[in-house]
């Protein structure tokens, strides 16, 4: 009888315990649900600061072409723009080029195959591309910074509304809107010209202050000159108050070459208006946000009809051992075209360089370094932009091809991906 007890109650105990790890099994799996993996980018509104290098690929290289040198880059700074992120998505303020951020912080855009870049936890980023501005071929490195605006940071509703007031520059009258805590302006009256230049929202903090900031500078060498260097700084802060009333104060300054102006600031005064009260519509804050244009094309995208060869069209945008390069140029001359494009594909494979570098150097230092909105990476793009730039660097042409009847050059370059480290490491070491 003992022997049949013991049996039964060891029995007993192990249902027991199959049981309740069968309970907590269960428990666990409706109660603990799957993880969910972070948005590295997640939707809203967010503030941009940027530092905007634009190199002139194609006027340096027909200068090479006649035996002379010839370099010309401008530099834009600007903070404090508005813009709105969607599933990983954004419209770049200024060029009005859609970009893309994918799970892995990959950076690419829809409407310009050229476009790379990588995207990093905090809102740092960096990209390049290849355009053609004004018929102009032109390279553009970006290092960018996204700050989240959540609602409660920017003004409340009794900021809002429709403002009035007088540029005493021109003596045309503005009309501003604020909503969300976002400011846009538009002049009153259209004028010829007024499309050279697109208004963009800005932030309105808690208090009803706002301010907008750039600065741009050209900078232009020839034959080992000194470099030619002209800046244009533009500095804007204003007030709103509750009551209605809007100030604010502007001040552009410019410098280089004996380049004499009028620095005094000016100042802007209004108040709150009516639609009613304004001869045209307030701008519309979203619909601006979210606006692309077509001022400055691709050099190559696959929306375009044109006759790609093929190992142009299919060329992969990463490849084992290899940074891969690419360029395409229409232009008269076989061999001024044929140069262009070479020059626009080791322009790819150098900011590829670069923009390892400027990721390194960012992600190795301190928010103690950063002394401006974009903080230590905007020093550092332009230090190692010149410092590829004055390389020779030891890429070869894989494929080209000049299209006679379209007058058009393609060209593939490529660069060992071991020699591509071991110059970024040379340059991050410096």
């Amino acid at each position: 009888m003992k022997q049949k007890y013991g049996l039964s109650a060891a029995t007993a105990v192990a249902a027991v315990i199959s049981v309740t790890v069968f309970c907590l099994a269960a428990v666990s799996c409706v109660s603990v649900p799957a993880p969910q993996p972070a948005v590295l980018l997640p939707d809203g509104i967010y503030i941009y600061s940027f530092e905007r290098i634009t190199k002139c690929l194609e006027a340096e290289t027909v200068y090479r072409q006649y035996g002379m040198e010839f370099s010309q880059d401008i530099t834009k700074r600007s903070s404090g723009m508005a813009v709105t992120v969607s599933g990983g998505n954004l419209v770049e303020p200024e060029l009005h080029l859609s970009l893309s951020v994918a799970d892995d912080g990959t950076v690419t855009s829809p409407e310009n195959d050229t476009v790379s870049g990588r995207f990093y936890l905090g809102g740092r980023f960096v990209w390049q591309g290849t355009m053609e501005d004004n018929g102009q071929l032109v390279h553009i490195s970006v290092a960018a910074l996204l700050r989240r605006s959540e609602r409660h940071h920017r003004s409340p509703p009794e900021y809002d509304g429709t403002y009035r007031m007088t540029d005493p520059g021109t003596g045309r009258a503005q009309i501003v809107t604020v909503k969300d805590g976002l400011y846009l302006w538009a002049y009153e009256k259209k004028e010829e010209g007024d499309g050279a230049f697109t208004p963009w929202p800005i932030e309105v903090r808690t208090d009803g202050s706002f301010s907008d900031h750039f600065l741009l500078t050209t900078r232009m060498c020839s034959g080992g000159m000194a470099d030619t260097v002209f800046s244009t700084e533009y500095t804007a802060e204003g007030h709103i108050t509750p009551q209605g009333f809007i100030s604010m104060q502007s001040v552009t300054s410019t410098a280089g070459s004996g380049t004499v102006a009028d620095n005094s600031p000016l100042v802007y005064s209004g108040i709150r208006t009516t639609e009613a009260e304004n001869s045209t519509a307030s701008p519309d804050i979203y619909t601006v946000l979210n606006t692309k244009s077509p001022k400055k094309q691709a050099v190559h995208s696959a929306g375009r009809k044109v006759r790609y060869p093929a190992w142009f069209r299919d060329v992969p945008p990463r490849e084992d051992g290899y940074i891969l390069g690419a360029g395409k140029k229409s232009y008269a001359d076989k061999t001024t075209a044929l140069a262009i494009a070479e020059a626009a594909a080791a322009g790819e494979i150098a900011s590829a360089i670069c923009i390892s570098v400027c990721s390194n150097l960012e992600l190795s230092e301190t928010s103690a370094r950063s002394s401006s909105a974009a903080g230590y990476q905007q020093h550092s793009l332009q230090q190692t932009i010149d410092t590829v730039s004055s390389m020779s660097l030891p890429y070869t042409v894989r494929n080209s091809f000049y299209d006679e009847e379209t007058g058009t050059a393609y060209v593939i370059a490529e660069l060992a991906r071991s020699e591509a480290e071991k110059i970024a490491r040379a340059i991050s070491e410096m």
